[in-house]
């Protein structure tokens, strides 16, 4: 109960409760706060875009690995209709003429299917890996902002403290390349 009463005392000699906080503080405060507004959005979009990163790089791997399984289907037609061609050999036998039509007709399904489907998914893995380079250089854009303005946030809090108005410089500097990270990373 004493030290409400001093309190009390204290504002009332002051001029009240408003007259308590000045106007240096009031307004490190309020950028203070803006900072940490800014700070939120950044790391929000800093785990929207490690999301999105890993969801292309995935996509992009599975791409990958259908044209790798195309590959080898491929392959394996092209082998099986050497081999038909290596037991026909150069007779003529019906049996042997049937065995170079299959071959013939084995490599021109081999032509049809697996070469168009090699070329789209080698198109699509490349394009999955691009995005992915593109949201992990965002990521990091944003990763930097939420640094830059976590440092801003601090020295922005110690200036409010020691009343030293160039560590508040240095808090708004630190906002300012935090935002310029965070543009940087939406216009990526």
């Amino acid at each position: 109960m004493e030290a409400r009463h001093w309190l009390e005392r204290a504002e009332a000699i002051e001029g009240g409760p408003e007259h308590i906080v000045d106007a240096f503080t009031r307004r490190a405060a309020v950028i203070i706060a803006v900072l940490a507004g800014l700070l939120a959005v950044s790391t929000l979009l800093s785990g929207e875009a490690a999301k999105e990163s890993i969801n292309h790089q995935t996509r992009a791997a599975l791409a990958s690995n259908l044209g790798e399984t195309n590959a080898i289907k491929a392959f394996i037609g092209a082998s099986a209709a050497r081999q038909l061609r290596l037991l026909a050999g150069t007779q003529s036998s019906p049996r042997e003429a049937q065995a170079l039509r299959r071959a013939a007709s084995l490599d021109d399904q081999v032509a049809r299917t697996f070469g168009p489907r090699e070329r789209v998914l080698t198109r699509r893995a490349e394009a999955f890996e691009a995005t992915h380079a593109n949201e992990d250089e965002k990521y990091f854009r944003f990763e930097y902002a939420s640094a830059s303005l976590e440092i801003g946030i601090v020295l922005g809090s110690i200036a409010i403290i020691t009343r030293l108005r160039w560590l508040f410089g240095g808090g708004i500097l630190g906002g300012v390349v935090g935002v310029a990270f965070m543009l940087a990373g939406l216009l990526v």
